[in-house]
């Protein structure tokens, strides 16, 4: 018996000695994992509060694994309404609704938010939409019934498309044969052929239609109706409604999932986000954000939809797995504009009544982090009557 015992002492100082030796190694293997993890994050402390003082300090702050910062931000013209990006992302052009005849567009380089050209045309400046090769702006222009088509890079008028009363919000189809422009006083929404400028259709929708959207199938347009509670949806064949789609107090803007199954619908007076089956085109849910949502837009992987609040002066984002939102107060006055980096690393927010682009940044994992950019305006009201700071046009 003791022999056999002295026979296993070997064995078990063997599988002793390999035991121990795999530990180190997975021991190893797990510090190295860890530290890869510690490299992927920012440096610095995260925020621990997220209020106005502390996103002007231009710390990280964290939600659902993904970490943001204010990046910078720059002055605008006056009243900036919207902002968009060119899909090289070389470009970022903002439209500044307060100026008339003058100063209708920005166009930015995204490196340092230095102005690098300026539109000069009549009329007032409302949304703009990028073309698929980058070489063209459409921007609708307020009080001349009209989109403008510019160059992208000087900004030169190329081209005029006479639209109907008030044209606020448009979209392209996704082969950019028409543009489907809604009238803000007709209450019908125009299709345009982008090649002869002529006005083929316009369509009745609801009142005061604004946020205009084709799914990339190019099978259906939705339009907003804004006073109407209402999204009007269109048969890009026929060019005819073939349904009203019951939405929710003020729909503004809207924004498609790549695979069309969700319609994204920010509800700018009860200050939620409507989430809409793309096949059934039934309710699916309703997501809380800050107050005042009007541009929604999907970040590009569409892991998170943002929302400019205007009323809440803030940038929600939402989890599109888990539905939960994060509202961050932003350095500006009344949220109105927002476009998303084509690399999903910046999103960019217009504050009306600041006067400012502000830009908020997103890391990926591997990322090296850059410098910040400009301060830009302090996120004061800057309107030139003080008291209509405190008013919601």
């Amino acid at each position: 018996m003791n022999q056999m015992r002295l026979n296993r002492t070997p064995t078990r100082i063997f599988t002793l000695i390999f035991c121990l030796g795999i530990s180190l190694i997975a021991g190893h293997a797990i510090a190295v994992d860890r530290a890869e993890v510690q490299e992927t994050k920012p440096p610095g402390k995260l925020l621990r509060k997220l209020d106005r003082e502390n996103i002007k300090s231009r710390r990280w702050f964290r939600f659902s694994d993904t970490y943001f910062r204010w990046w910078g931000g720059a002055k605008t013209g006056s009243l900036p309404k919207g902002v968009s990006v060119s899909p090289s992302g070389e470009h970022v052009y903002v439209t500044n609704f307060g100026y008339r005849n003058k100063n209708n567009v920005y166009r930015y380089d995204p490196k340092d938010l230095s102005v690098q050209a300026r539109a000069n045309y009549e009329g007032l400046s409302i949304e703009s939409v990028v073309s698929k090769d980058g070489n063209t702006v459409y921007v609708s222009n307020f009080k001349k019934r009209r989109v403008e088509a510019l160059d992208a890079l000087t900004l030169a008028v190329k081209r005029l498309y006479p639209v109907g009363r008030l044209p606020k919000h448009f979209a392209l189809t996704p082969d950019e044969k028409y543009l489907l422009v809604s009238n803000w006083m007709d209450g019908k929404t125009s299709v345009v052929d982008t090649e002869t400028g002529e006005t083929i259709k316009r369509i009745p929708v609801g009142e005061h239609p604004r946020g205009t959207a084709v799914n990339h199938a190019g099978t259906k347009a939705y339009v907003a109706n804004f006073r109407d509670w209402s999204v009007s949806l269109i048969d890009t064949k026929t060019w005819e409604v073939t349904k009203t789609i019951r939405s929710c107090n003020r729909p503004r803007h809207i924004a498609i999932s790549k695979d069309d199954s969700k319609v994204f619908v920010s509800c700018y007076t009860s200050s939620l986000v409507q989430v809409i089956d793309g096949e059934t085109d039934k309710q699916l849910r309703r997501i809380r954000v800050g107050r005042g949502p009007k541009t929604i837009e999907l970040s590009k992987d569409e892991r998170f939809a943002y929302t400019a609040d205007y009323k809440n002066n803030s940038l929600s984002i939402i989890d599109t797995n888990t539905w939960k939102v994060k509202v961050v107060p932003a350095p500006l006055w009344k949220a109105s504009g927002l476009a998303v980096s084509p690399d999903d690393r910046r999103i960019y927010l217009t504050g009306f009544d600041s006067v400012n682009l502000v830009v908020f940044e997103r890391f990926f994992p591997g990322d090296t982090i850059s410098e910040p950019g400009p301060d830009g305006p302090s996120g004061e009201c800057r309107r030139f009557n003080s008291e209509a700071c405190f008013k919601f046009p």
